[in-house]
């Protein structure tokens, strides 16, 4: 064993440098990860329920990666149970858009769709924020029975690309039509009901990859202090 010497040089805190070298790399390869999900993650499943309609289920997938700049909507009915063996339709869509420059070239295409109609609305005394899109489907007109368990359409505009992380926090409304037979002693009934949503927060890309350089240089740092403590 070397005797101490006074004065000499005191040895390198190895195991404090080395855990912080381990746990900047450790959250480096988690934002790492992070950042390739999302960058591929452009896609949103959403599940919708209501508690005025027991039973019914539906669920809003949007995403931005089946034609860059426009907005890809399938909306699924899962299930209605219902007593009276009521059956269900999908025959809209209503979302709200922020970006009141948007109005009025905002529509929806697609094999599903009967027509789209696009509009200012009043809120908190700003005349164009939100905007409002309402997208019909079927073939008869607006909330008219369907027979879809399966719409899909594009939302696009000619000049100003979209994107579901610039979505994040917009309402919107699912319309499902539900039909009841009735029974020996009750008529049949048509109603409409609309299930409610909100986009959720998609992250962007960018910041992930920023974090995941920070990580990585304080990482590379930490090492070469162990490396110039070790000498």
């Amino acid at each position: 064993m070397l005797p101490f010497r006074p004065g000499s040089r005191p040895a390198p805190r190895l195991l404090g440098t080395a855990s912080g070298v381990f746990v900047a790399v450790f959250y480096a390869f988690f934002v790492l990860a992070s950042a390739a999900d999302t960058a591929s993650a452009l896609s949103k499943t959403i599940d919708l329920s209501s508690p005025d309609a027991p039973g019914l289920e539906a669920s809003l997938t949007i995403d931005d990666m089946l034609e860059p700049g426009s907005l890809s909507v399938t909306i699924s009915l899962i299930s209605l149970i219902s007593m009276f063996e009521a059956t269900g339709d999908v025959r809209g869509y209503i979302m709200n858009f922020s970006d009141g420059d948007l109005f009025p070239l905002l529509g929806a295409t697609g094999a599903d769709v009967y027509a789209s109609h696009f509009s200012r609305s009043a809120r908190d005394g700003n005349f164009c924020v939100p905007c409002r899109l309402r997208v019909d489907l079927g073939d008869e007109g607006p909330y008219e029975p369907t027979g879809l368990q399966e719409a899909s359409f594009m939302i696009s505009h000619p000049s100003i690309p979209l994107s579901l992380a610039g979505l994040t926090g917009e309402d919107f409304r699912v319309v499902i039509g539900v039909d009841s037979p009735g029974g020996d002693d009750q008529e049949s009934s048509s109603s409409v009901v609309k299930l409610k949503g909100k986009i959720p927060t998609v992250p962007e890309p960018s910041s992930a990859i920023l974090m995941l350089l920070g990580l990585t240089g304080l990482s590379v740092t930490a090492r070469r202090l162990e490396l110039s403590g070790s000498q």
